[in-house]
């Protein structure tokens, strides 16, 4: 009976702790649409936080357990769901990226559904918005320093 618990408490871990290298071996790429949001009438800027700061504002069409990688490196795991009233999770990572080298990785995998994207940190900007689109599967990146959906 003990043998039988342990191997059903290890089946999450081992399903859950997906290596990168795992993921690109066995999980498919999907494209990505990279845009780039300048201001507009009504935009709020994103209140100066400490130097470094940046968010990752996960946005439409997710119900899942979502990995976020920097530069190979599991940074966050964490479960999302867009409130279909308002188009969004209500969640966002922040990340300090004076920790890291020049334009780190960003790897965002769902494992659930064997895919995952790749985008580049962009300095320039503090909030990155991301969507994906389960109907086209595809997912959609906007850079940008406005928005009132973080903090």
């Amino acid at each position: 009976m003990k043998v039988i618990i342990i191997f059903f408490l290890s089946i999450p871990t081992l399903v859950f702790s997906q290596s990168l290298d795992e993921v690109y071996s066995k999980f498919e790429p999907e494209k990505i649409s990279i845009q780039y949001h300048k201001k507009q009438e009504g935009d709020e800027p994103i209140k100066k936080n400490k130097e470094g700061a940046f968010f990752l504002t996960f946005n439409y069409d997710f119900n899942d357990s979502i990995f976020v990688y920097i530069d190979g490196v599991l940074f966050n795991k964490q479960f999302y769901k867009t409130d279909r009233s308002s188009g969004i999770t209500g969640k966002f990572l922040q990340l300090n990226f004076k920790n890291y080298k020049k334009r780190p990785r960003i790897t965002i995998c769902i494992p659930s559904k064997k895919i995952y994207t790749e985008i580049l940190f962009d300095e320039r900007f503090k909030n990155l918005k991301i969507y994906r689109t389960e109907k086209n599967h595809e997912w959609d990146v906007i850079y940008t320093n406005y928005g009132s959906n973080v903090m």
